[in-house]
């Protein structure tokens, strides 16, 4: 599991999720597990339950990916994240546009 949430404990981070490794058939990313619905994430859309699977055009299949990526990142930037969202149909793909603090 993974906590990123805020720039002071994860230099590079700030998406204001907790996420932990996930897969299912076949497909790997980053299930949230909690949101701060004011945070970053939270604001572009995103909810607990979603999983992250792209960031920046880059795969990420693992908690450990997604921080590492994190820190690369500049406060003030646009990351494109693309994950996936349950519906009676199924996982289905959405993108969102997520503004670092």
């Amino acid at each position: 599991m993974v906590k990123v949430f805020n720039r002071r404990n994860h230099p590079g981070s700030g998406f204001g999720i907790v996420g932990a490794d996930w897969e299912q058939a076949g497909v790997a990313g980053i299930e949230i597990l909690e949101i701060s619905q004011s945070g970053p994430a939270g604001v572009a859309g995103l909810r607990s339950g979603d999983v992250i699977t792209t960031v920046n055009g880059k795969n990420v299949h693992t908690t450990q990916e997604l921080a590492n990526l994190a820190t690369q990142l500049e406060t003030g930037s646009t990351v494109k994240i693309v994950y996936m969202f349950k519906t009676q149909l199924g996982w289905m793909p959405k993108t969102a546009d997520v503004v670092l603090p």
